[in-house]
């Protein structure tokens, strides 16, 4: 009997908006998307639109009773993790939507409350109008209040808010969250140019959520654009939070796909081309530079580790560890000591760092980067939010190297800015050591992050087992920091020796 590969059932969303007679946008956009990402998109149609590249011909709205059966069909047994909304065609539509999103917030028929996604389509690529004022109105005073996030462009911002092009970032921000938004995403790709402008030449993204600011730049791409850029974005962040992604990492995701979109685009007609659809971008390229409340420092890089691979990479917390593990041949290893007030701390510290150059071994230093200088240690190893304490340009100064811990793709290109000696990429799976709540990689979201990384070695930490440690290894990472899987084994050498001949097995 031939034996059949149990398939997994795929995270599910709902896309709410407009049949493109043309393929470029509308739910044909968010299916395209969708089926990159291994995301099932359902969909409920709420009007067939006649267009081309050219021009938007006509807009038939669909009933809202066919409406209300799309919903009931799909609710009783397609729920979703994630609702996006894009074209409501009328202001009926948006009031019977409005009263359907109200009551999913008391709702029990969902284990766990879909986020939803308002992607305020008013206007097509081409210019022509889909809604109009009345619509608008509706979408401020009944959509905007029911949803968790909005991405608008410069125009629709404008128009949802009532102001003009020239109105500041900061005030058409303002304005989308007093609408009873939690989250803006506003789109610089139709901002208008000024004087002196600084963006001159690039399209920068930013989002507000929860009072943190997030932006994300790439360069401007010339040329006629694309045909449902910002459906593909809409969807991209729905089908990154679907799958568990961290906002800001689905955030800079959505910008990397339709950046790559833009570039690769289809001219299928003798107007605007199509956005050019493919898999998760896997060129840092593709990807913007990214800023946020923390400021990264973009400087030359800190010193080499001199090679791509560190090996098996234990993480203790004693240097009574380190003198037990480094004669096995560990050749990297790292001493973590939580506590600044630890008696002895700094004498820790210079016994680790004799131990280390005795067995020529790469020491690591946990947080205590001001000791690793005086010390004279091969390196410290610094969690996201140490980079805003540490004096970075005085470890790089003291020729000492620096590992950074990141969890997703937001922090992982905020490091990679800071040119580090190598990069460590977790928490894998998850790990008694700390709560790593909503931080949680998995290897499928390892192996898609490796290519980004160029030129520096990639650490994958949290949770690896001897169990499960050929999973990680197969996405082709050259290093491995564990803590339990020697600390608390029965026969911590033994452990050690087998992990170590493991990691090595892969890099051969």
């Amino acid at each position: 009997m031939t034996s059949v590969n149990r398939v997994e059932r795929p995270n599910v969303i709902w896309a709410i908006g407009g049949s493109d007679s043309g393929s470029g946008a509308g739910v044909q956009a968010d299916l395209k998307t969708a089926q990159n990402m291994g995301v099932h998109c359902c969909q409920m149609i709420t009007a067939i639109t006649a267009q081309n590249s050219q021009s938007v011909q006509s807009v038939n709205a669909v009933d809202v009773e066919v409406l209300e059966c799309q919903w009931q069909a799909l609710e009783e047994d397609m729920p979703p993790s994630v609702i996006k909304i894009g074209l409501m065609a009328n202001l009926d539509q948006i009031q019977w939507l409005a009263k359907r999103l109200d009551g999913i917030r008391r709702s029990l028929w969902l284990s766990q409350r879909p986020v939803i996604i308002l992607d305020p389509v008013l206007s097509a690529s081409c210019g022509d109008v889909l809604t109009d004022m009345a619509t608008h109105e509706a979408v401020q005073v009944l959509l905007c209040p029911v949803v968790d996030i909005i991405t608008a462009n410069w125009e629709e911002a404008v128009k949802l808010v009532g102001l003009t092009a020239s109105s500041s970032e900061a005030t058409l921000i303002e304005g989308l969250h007093r609408t009873g938004v939690e989250s803006v995403v506003l789109k610089g790709g139709h901002r208008p140019a000024s004087k002196n402008d600084a963006l001159k030449g690039y399209a920068q993204d930013v989002m507000s959520s929860r009072g943190q600011i997030y932006r994300a730049t790439s360069l401007r791409h010339l040329g006629n654009g694309a045909h449902g850029t910002g459906c593909a974005f809409a969807t991209m962040m729905a089908c990154a939070l679907a799958k568990s992604y961290p906002l800001k990492d689905a955030f800079v995701l959505a910008k990397a796909y339709v950046y790559r979109g833009i570039v690769n685009h289809v001219p299928i007609g003798k107007g605007t081309p199509c956005l050019g659809h493919q898999s998760l971008p896997d060129s840092i390229h593709c990807f913007p530079v990214v800023e946020g409340q923390q400021q990264a420092l973009c400087g030359t890089a800190f010193p080499s580790c001199n090679t791509q691979s560190l090996g098996l990479y234990p993480v203790v917390d004693s240097v009574e560890w380190i003198a037990r593990l480094l004669p096995l041949g560990i050749k990297t290893i790292q001493l973590r000591i939580k506590d600044k007030s630890a008696p002895k701390l700094r004498e820790s510290i210079k016994e680790a760092n004799r131990l280390a150059q005795a067995h020529e071994a790469r020491l690591f230093i946990n947080d205590h980067w001001q000791i690793a200088i005086e010390e004279e240690c091969y390196g410290v190893h610094l969690g996201q939010e140490d980079l805003d304490s540490a004096d970075l340009d005085a470890i790089h100064d003291a020729n000492v190297r620096l590992g950074v811990s990141t969890h997703g793709y937001w922090e992982l290109l905020r490091a990679i800015q800071i040119k580090p000696s190598y990069l460590a990429i977790g928490a894998i799976f998850p790990t008694p050591t700390k709560d790593m709540t909503g931080q949680i990689q998995g290897v499928e979201k390892l192996a898609s992050m490796l290519p980004l990384v160029e030129h520096t070695p990639v650490v994958a930490i949290g949770g690896i087992t001897r169990e499960n440690m050929d999973a990680v290894l197969a996405t082709g990472v050259g290093s491995i920091a564990l803590v339990t899987a020697i600390t608390k084994a029965a026969n911590p050498e033994l452990a050690a020796k087998q992990l170590m001949d493991k990691v090595a097995e892969y890099g051969e």
